[in-house]
């Protein structure tokens, strides 16, 4: 039966006679058995819940028939059924018995679901190659004087626009490089790690070749080893090699900052040299922006305020071009081999073989300053074009700007993105894009300004929001077992490649936070582990505002289902990240549960078990709304919060120079005001939502197939109860389903 005898038309009473009599005769087939043979006794005994089965499909596997009554929710009858629409026979994949699963299962378990193989080769950028030998020193050189180290950050994975090295290049002296990975109190309790940390591995592996074309060597060096933090080790340096300077580019996390300032403090005061701080790798530097935090011209927090900040600065010059050669010292200080730095650490099994989550990464990504040059010329031939339509929100193809880790990382700057995009299209064309840099900015000032951001809410009264729990909903959720396609199909992209478009970002943010209401500070921490672009400032940025807490409450929120209509219209997304659910049409592709049962049958479609795909891990998602949303009012209308509360319903939040700024707070919570369409609200009512576009509308679904009735008929004559007490729904599910 192919996909279009699935669905027959309802009214068709020949055809529906002739698939109950077809029914009827399966049915009968189980009431009337047929005699085993000795054959069929020899294999060992079957779990009893299969025993049915097997008198009727004789000599099938085991795991075959577990499939069949998995697929048909425990149902002898459907399973049947199903067993012989696809023919009487086992299927060739079921005839040899599965592997058996690794004895590891404790290492196992905490894996998401096995993702696709690789359909492309490992690129080139992710082989570690030996490097040359350093460069020899000059004797024409030695009238240049103390070399300058070029302290290199996580930020500073280039050579073009990267304004240290232009400084210590201008400075005409021997430069020495070299990266200090720091230590733990450094980073605070957000250093790169996961996804990201194995990414910085290798594009320290690319940038050391790239010191080497230029004559030069990056020194390689970690902060533990010298009893300290970068500080110390920058000052060993500097009595090492004799150093007169040293450069750097700045960084913007607080913690960050206070260890720039001690390390230039100590060597100043210690050695006595000089220290020059370089702007980074932002487009306006934070403490240069003079925001008018008591404008209400634009939202606290938002982009146009940030734009309105920045206005009085001039426009960011063009980016630094690349040096030709870098002169060498009189003598190169000892390095760590960069395995010593222990970034990219892969989990091992209790028999010694390694877990490779990183597979997906080296396939996906080629990493690297010329990696990120090469993604920079795709989006420009590709993305750029589209960007400023919502074809920017397609995941089902790569209109986005794929460039986001080659920009956590600096393999490209902010100002060479920028300076590409203007090139090719013009600056008058761009708005979307420049807002999208100028987001990346204000998210960089929010974490300079208020340090606490990414641990605590920035909104402090809603530290006693209520969040659920159940363990188990955070787990379905990182393991990409939520039960919904989009939300899992993007998780399953993350685990895979350590990325996902910006847009499926805000769908597993908003069904973790929204529908699942679990605390939000849980999807950063994950998110900070499994990106390769994981940035704190935009990771704690973007989670706060999702998560009601933030400088925005944004009115908007992506429906598990209904944001495909965006994103994913023709369901391409889902089924190359979600294989075993590649075979249903596209009506049905964002929500499986509600196919009719013979079309799953004939996409081979079943749920639960290993093999299965997961039941949802909430089915009332307007109830689990409601929840969240209650869940806010209480905090709303707590002693402590009504504080907060203006009487046009938005909050105020009183900043660290005693001045009160007006946050932006979604339309749902503001009791007392109107909305545009002229609803009043009462903070008891859901009004944000995304609807159903025309294709996903229950009113075009066939719900009933001429299979799931004719079977309808026949097990209620047959029925076991005999009463016929058991009833099937229109999709020819049983009543009460799972």
């Amino acid at each position: 039966m192919d996909d279009h005898d699935v669905r027959p038309a309802a009214n068709n009473p020949a055809r529906r006679r002739r698939a109950a009599r077809h029914a009827e005769s399966r049915v009968t087939r189980l009431v009337e058995p047929t005699p085993l043979t000795a054959d069929a006794l020899a294999p060992p005994a079957l779990p009893h819940e299969l025993e049915p089965l097997a008198q009727v499909i004789v000599d099938a596997p085991a795991a075959y028939l577990a499939h069949l009554l998995a697929a048909s929710e425990g149902h002898v009858e459907f399973a049947i059924a199903m067993h012989f629409d696809g023919g009487g026979t086992v299927p060739p994949e079921w005839r040899t018995p599965p592997a058996l699963p690794s004895t590891n299962s404790t290492v196992e378990a905490i894996r998401p679901p096995p993702l696709e193989k690789p359909t492309t080769a490992e690129d080139a950028s992710w082989h570690l190659e030996p490097l040359p030998p350093a460069p020899v020193w000059a004797p024409n050189d030695v009238r240049a004087g103390p070399p300058a180290l070029v302290w290199v950050r996580a930020g500073d994975m280039r050579l073009a626009d990267n304004a240290a090295l232009h400084a210590a290049v201008a400075s005409g002296r021997p430069i020495v490089p070299v990266y200090i990975e720091p230590s733990a109190q450094e980073q605070r309790h957000w250093p790169v790690q996961g996804a990201a940390a194995y990414w910085l591995h290798h594009s320290l592996n690319q940038l050391q070749h790239g010191y080497r074309s230029l004559g030069s060597a990056l020194v390689l060096r970690a902060a533990v080893d010298t009893g300290g933090d970068s500080a110390s080790a920058l000052l060993a340096l500097v009595y090492e090699t004799g150093a007169a300077v040293v450069y750097f580019n700045a960084a913007y996390e607080p913690w960050r900052v206070a260890s720039d300032e001690r390390a230039m403090c100590m060597l100043r005061e210690e050695a006595c040299v000089c220290v020059e701080r370089c702007a980074g790798n932002v487009l306006f530097e934070p403490w240069d922006a003079r925001p008018d935090e008591q404008s209400q011209s634009a939202g606290f927090g938002s982009v146009g305020f940030f734009l309105s900040a920045v206005a009085h600065l001039p426009p960011p010059p063009p980016p630094l071009p690349k040096p030709s050669r870098l002169r060498a010292p009189s003598h190169w200080p000892t390095s760590l081999p960069l395995r010593a730095l222990c970034l990219a650490r892969l989990p091992v099994r209790r028999d010694g073989t390694r877990i490779d989550w990183a597979a997906g990464l080296r396939t996906s990504w080629a990493v690297g300053e010329e990696g990120g040059r090469a993604a920079l010329r795709r989006f420009l031939a590709n993305g750029i074009r589209n960007f400023e339509s919502r074809e920017r929100f397609r995941c089902d193809e790569l209109r986005t700007a794929a460039i986001s880790p080659h920009v956590r990382f600096g393999e490209l700057s902010a100002r060479t993105v920028r300076q590409a995009v203007r090139d090719t299209l013009g600056a008058k064309r761009t708005p979307t894009f420049d807002r999208r840099l100028a987001w990346r900015d204000l998210a960089y000032w929010s974490l300079w300004r208020f340090p606490d951001l990414a641990d605590e809410p920035f909104r402090k009264h809603y530290g006693a929001q209520e969040w659920t729990s159940d363990p188990a909903r955070l787990a379905s959720w990182q393991r990409a077992g939520t039960g919904f396609p989009l939300v899992d199909a993007a998780l399953t992209q993350l685990w895979h490649i350590g990325w996902m478009p910006n847009y499926l970002r805000h769908v597993v943010a908003g069904f973790l936070v929204e529908f699942l209401n679990v605390d939000w500070r849980h999807g950063e921490r994950w998110f900070h582990d499994t990106l390769v672009d994981a940035d704190v400032a935009i990771n704690a940025f973007m989670w706060q505002n999702g998560g009601h807490s933030g400088f925005d409450q944004w009115n908007f929120v992506m429906h598990p289902v209904y944001a495909a209509k965006a994103c994913d219209p023709e369901g391409d997304y889902v089924r190359r990240w979600l294989p075993q659910l590649a075979k249903l049409p596209v009506e049905y592709i964002h929500c499986p549960w509600e196919a009719p049962f013979g079309l799953r049958t004939s996409a081979r479609v079943l749920f639960g078990g290993e093999r299965g795909y997961p039941h949802r891990v909430i089915e009332d998602l307007e109830a689990a709304r409601r929840l969240s949303h209650d869940a806010v009012m209480r905090v709303r209308r707590s002693e402590v919060g009504k504080r907060f509360v203006l009487p046009s319903g938005h909050e105020w939040y009183e900043l660290d120079t005693g001045k009160r700024v007006i946050l932006i707070t979604r339309q749902d919570y503001r009791e007392g005001s109107v909305t545009r369409e002229g609803v009043e609200v009462s903070g008891n009512e859901i009004i944000t939502r995304q609807t159903a576009e025309p294709k996903w509308d229950l009113r075009r679904r066939e719900r009933t197939d001429m299979l799931s009735r004719a079977l309808q008929d026949s097990v209620l004559l047959h029925s076991r109860s005999g009463d016929g007490s058991k009833e099937l729904d229109e999709s020819g599910g049983m009543v009460g389903g799972r």
